[in-house]
């Protein structure tokens, strides 16, 4: 296998390798590779840990229901009082303490905060209760914001032109990690 030395060549063998390090074929080769270089020759372990969860947050309050805006805003004020901020889970529930969560305004920004706990469903506070069809998924404690990018700089690491739902981010994962462990972030 050939040496990884940039981005590009880093996603390509994301795509075509299993988290394993197999590839994607049933040939069982694991790639000893587990480093790539940028540009400036800093050393950035191709490391897809942690996962990394998303969900969008709307740019105006909806008058009925559920909506992120309001939910959000209900957040960052518990934060204010320094009471824990959380949100919920994707529908499958796969995040872990230590994974990124990141608010997304779409067209305008990304803020990342860091996932401290996981909780069951019962734990969902009374406020949410309008979110029907959300009831089973498991509530993230998440750290205040560890940072902010504008849009530009999210597109320009391939993330996601448009978010709806909470979900994991798959496209341009690696480079938005990587991103962060440059800021120094992430480890």
């Amino acid at each position: 296998m050939e040496e990884i030395n940039n981005f590009e060549d880093a996603e390509m063998f994301l795509e075509n390798y299993n988290s394993d390090g197999t590839p994607k074929t049933l040939t069982p080769i694991v790639p000893s590779l587990s480093s790539i270089k940028t540009n400036n020759e800093q050393q950035l372990i191709l490391n897809t840990s942690p996962q990394i969860l998303i969900t969008p947050c709307a740019k105006t309050k909806k008058k009925y229901g559920p909506c992120s805006r309001t939910d959000w805003e209900e957040q960052m004020s518990r934060g204010d009082r320094f009471e824990q901020m959380m949100w919920d889970d994707s529908s499958r529930n796969v995040s872990q303490t230590g994974d990124i969560f990141i608010l997304c305004r779409n067209n305008i920004s990304v803020s990342f905060h860091k996932i401290e706990n996981i909780l069951s469903p019962v734990n969902r506070l009374s406020s949410w209760a309008k979110n029907i069809g959300q009831s089973d998924r498991n509530v993230i404690y998440i750290s205040p914001q560890l940072t902010t990018m504008k849009w530009d700089e999210w597109l320009a690491l391939g993330g996601a032109k448009k978010v709806q739902g909470t979900t994991a981010v798959i496209q341009g994962k690696t480079k938005i990690l990587n991103a962060l462990r440059i800021q120094g972030i992430l480890k």
